[in-house]
């Protein structure tokens, strides 16, 4: 009974998209925006006509300002961006192992500490999104910390608290603030850091859903999500069973 009621779902959903095709088009979008793939999802677009285009936009606004972004983007940030995205496709970020592997550990002597820094998984242009933790000899402890840098290219936001889904607020650290460049018009492009400080516990209930977060200032906001495969990986490096 279940199984061939599952197949009419699938037939119904393949037979909707097939009537729809602008439906299906605005989910591949949604997936190449999602996945940090915006010449992906810039290829795809240039391909439709305007009006299905416009469409797209009006169903996805997400796809319509990530479309926007890559039209004003140079060929330098183009590039950036596509490199930030084969990055993290290639750490298969949805694979623990693969995050285990590619977390770095350093030895500390002279701090008695050992430093683990998980990769960096941010897909937008100039961006860092990574889990690290120090585990401390003299206490037997291990703080955890999740490490953002937004950048972006208007006024300062000036970030200052973080927020995840579940609404709880989030003890945010901020650890640099600087201008990245100017054009002739006078605007500029910021970074700005901030290290978020999480227990091993928060972490542990992650492992099954992720973090989605939202950082925000007086002059702005950004949401970034650390995958809960990302998660596992992380702590099976720091904390191995």
């Amino acid at each position: 009974m279940t199984k061939g009621f599952s197949a009419v779902v699938v037939a119904l959903t393949i037979a909707g998209c097939a009537s729809n095709p602008v439906r299906g088009l605005t989910s591949d979008a949604r997936g190449d925006v999602q996945a940090g793939d915006l010449a992906g999802m810039a290829a795809l677009l240039d391909q439709q006509p305007a009006d299905v285009r416009q469409q797209i936009f009006e169903d996805a606004p997400e796809v319509a300002a990530a479309y926007s972004k890559w039209q004003s983007m140079s060929p330098a940030d183009r590039d950036d961006a596509d490199a930030a995205h084969k990055r993290v496709a290639a750490l298969n970020v949805s694979d623990p192992l693969s995050v285990k592997a590619k977390t770095g550990v350093k030895r500390d002597e002279f701090k008695k500490l050992t430093k683990y820094e998980g990769p960096d998984i941010a897909t937008r242009q100039n961006d860092t999104l990574m889990l690290r933790a120090w585990a401390h000899d003299s206490t037997g402890r291990t703080t955890f910390q999740v490490y953002v840098t937004d950048y972006y290219d208007s006024s300062w936001r000036f970030y200052e608290y973080a927020h995840d889904s579940h609404g709880a607020r989030l003890d945010a650290t901020r650890i640099s603030r600087d201008v990245g460049s100017c054009n002739s018009y006078g605007g500029c492009s910021h970074y700005e850091t901030l290290g978020i400080n999480v227990d091993q516990q928060y972490l542990e209930a992650a492992r099954g859903t992720g973090i989605t977060f939202k950082i925000s200032g007086s002059g702005g906001e950004e949401v970034f999500t650390v995958p809960a495969s990302y998660v596992s990986g992380f702590l099976e490096a720091v904390t191995p069973q």
